[in-house]
């Protein structure tokens, strides 16, 4: 079993590996700071539940007044999901692993992301 965590003090992610043979072993990934993709670098947003995927011409037209005013002035703003508010995510900079440790990172990272679609595809069937 393989695992990522952010260690803030450190300012770098702890990626542990375990091998085919049980063997656990550490690799320290630094930290990239960027910009939040999901708020812009603002630490907040409008509340995904109401523009989850926008607001069309047709349902803006449904509104009254009070109700555009609010979503322009931010009344239904919250705290970034993404970012949790600090305007910054952190991400792994893999430049700066060995080809070996790269791959091992990038290999689990396929990994989880099939494994994540196999699991939605079961939430969709109901499984």
């Amino acid at each position: 079993m393989s695992d990522i965590r952010y260690n803030r003090s450190r300012n770098l992610f702890i990626f542990t590996h375990e091998d085919e043979t049980g063997l656990e072993s550490e690799i320290l990934i630094p930290a990239v700071v960027e910009v939040c993709t999901g708020c812009g670098g603002k630490g907040r947003h409008v509340h995904r539940g109401i523009d989850g995927n926008g607001i069309t011409a047709s349902e803006w037209g449904e509104w009254d007044h009070d109700d555009r005013s609010d979503y322009l002035s931010g009344a239904y703003d919250v705290p970034c999901e993404d970012c949790n508010g600090s305007n910054v995510e952190r991400w792994p900079d893999t430049s700066k692993l060995s080809d070996a440790d790269a791959k091992l990172y990038e290999d689990w990272l396929c990994d989880e992301a099939a494994w994540a679609s196999e699991a939605a595809y079961e939430r969709r069937m109901g499984c």
